[in-house]
């Protein structure tokens, strides 16, 4: 399944990282959210030729106002608020950087804060690094709102106190999104990307 040719109006992006895919998306509606501030800037400057592409610096999570020690890679696309485990040390190109204190929001609230006008977005992708559950969560009722779902899922435990792909389809399953797409990744086993159908 083309994640992308199934979009009919625009997507949120929650772990925008630089935002690759931005020449994917085009002319979507796209709200990226980033949480690290230099990768944030970064991002803003790759969509600038994009009209209908915006971004926002938060950490989202399923609590509001949690400071999190938040754990910045030498790769960004790896950084999260959950910790590292040995999957990661092992490999030599990996580096822990930094930690930085990032407060958290929810995106149910994100969303009233900044009259977010959910009719133009049908679609979600988290890329989060294990934290895609409680990203997921964060949503509440707004959830509903989004006729398909791609969700970065882990299938072993690379980061610590994450919840992995059996929980997330659980979740998604008991709030009406159906399983119909998953794709393994070539080099590992330990993540994929998952994509859930509304039933409604």
């Amino acid at each position: 399944m083309n994640f992308i040719d199934n979009i009919k109006k625009g997507v949120i992006h929650i772990g925008g990282n630089f935002g690759q895919a931005a020449e994917s998306y085009g002319n979507l509606n796209v709200l990226w959210i980033e949480p690290i501030a230099s990768v944030f800037n970064q991002l803003q400057k790759n969509i600038q030729k994009y009209p209908t592409q915006k971004g926002l610096n938060y950490l989202i999570s399923d609590i509001d106002g949690k400071r999190y020690n938040f754990n910045v890679s030498s790769q960004s696309a790896r950084s999260s608020f959950l910790e590292f485990t040995d999957h990661h040390f092992k490999d030599p190109k990996f580096s822990h950087k930094e930690t930085l204190q990032i407060k958290s929001i929810r995106m149910d609230t994100l969303i009233r804060k900044h009259e977010i006008n959910l009719d133009d977005y049908d679609a979600l992708v988290t890329d989060c690094q294990g934290a895609d559950y409680f990203v997921l969560k964060s949503f509440g009722e707004y959830l509903a709102r989004f006729c398909y779902i791609k969700s970065e899922v882990m299938t072993s435990e690379i980061y610590k106190g994450l919840q992995g792909e059996n929980i997330i389809n659980e979740y998604l399953n008991s709030h009406d999104f159906e399983l119909i797409s998953n794709f393994p990744y070539i080099f590992n086993k330990t993540q994929r990307d998952n994509i859930y159908k509304n039933r409604h």
